[in-house]
């Protein structure tokens, strides 16, 4: 598709790509109080949205104009734009419709140990639409183990969505390693402002002065403490997938 709008007169300078529950939100509205960089405060989808039957491409021009028309103009020489969507790291289509759009973008990844990551979407997603109502986590958790040992059904599961190295190297893949950068949940948890200050440098921007970082977390230590049974269940699952991420980005992990 050519359009006069994917000129480099207008372009976001970067993506925090997911994953969910892991900061994304904390980090976004805290990279929002910079007063060079600029974007919407909720999530877009653009690069993850289904295509629609028919259509040739995934997206319209005006698709296209409806998303710029999501961000704030930029106003001054040295501001940048950029937004939040936690659903393209696990799109399998997102790195290259991103990358055919917009290759030089910066991409900031954020990661957290999976076990906590899924338990909390749980409960975030059972409080803010019941639809989970039905089941319990331990119940989902059978479930998903069942078909996916059986029937290798796996995709689009909170479980099988936390499966990073597989996500990551897709990116890797199609974008050049250094317009990627990793942020781990416990150094955001550990130091938030030391977290935040790594991305606005990532992002070529100078850091404020006295700037006093904010958690966006409205559920944060609001639901029960995970059974140890069903932890450790997780653990055993996610443990190959975790060393598979160990290997891909030369690191270390403890997540237990």
């Amino acid at each position: 598709m050519t359009t006069s709008l994917m000129s480099e007169t207008w372009k976001p300078d970067f993506l925090i790509i997911g994953t969910f529950k892991a900061g994304t939100t904390t980090m976004m509205q805290n990279l929002l109080r910079h007063p060079n960089i600029g974007g919407p405060a909720k999530e877009v989808h653009f690069f993850s949205r289904p295509c629609k039957k028919r259509e040739k491409e995934w997206y319209s021009e005006k698709d296209l104009v409806n998303y710029q028309e999501k961000f704030p103009s930029r106003n001054q020489q040295k501001f940048i734009l950029g937004e939040k969507s936690n659903t393209y790291l696990r799109h399998p289509e997102a790195p290259s419709r991103i990358f055919s759009l917009y290759p030089q973008v910066k991409l900031i990844v954020m990661l957290r140990n999976p076990i906590d990551a899924c338990y909390s979407y749980y409960w975030m997603r059972k409080r803010m639409r019941g639809h989970l109502e039905t089941l319990s986590f331990e119940e989902l958790l059978n479930n998903y183990l069942y078909f996916q040992l059986k029937y290798s059904i796996n995709n689009w599961s909170i479980f099988s969505n936390l499966l990073y190295a597989r996500q990551l190297k897709v990116w890797f893949d199609i974008f050049p390693r250094e317009q990627i950068l990793i942020i781990f949940f416990d150094d955001l948890e550990r130091d938030m402002a030391d977290a935040i200050s790594s991305v606005v440098s990532f992002l070529g921007l100078p850091l404020q002065e006295d700037f006093n970082p904010t958690a966006f977390n409205r559920y944060q230590n609001t639901y029960p403490p995970m059974d140890a049974a069903i932890r450790q269940r997780l653990f055993e699952y996610y443990e190959p997938f975790n060393h598979e991420l160990e290997a891909l980005l030369g690191i270390t992990l403890d997540w237990k």
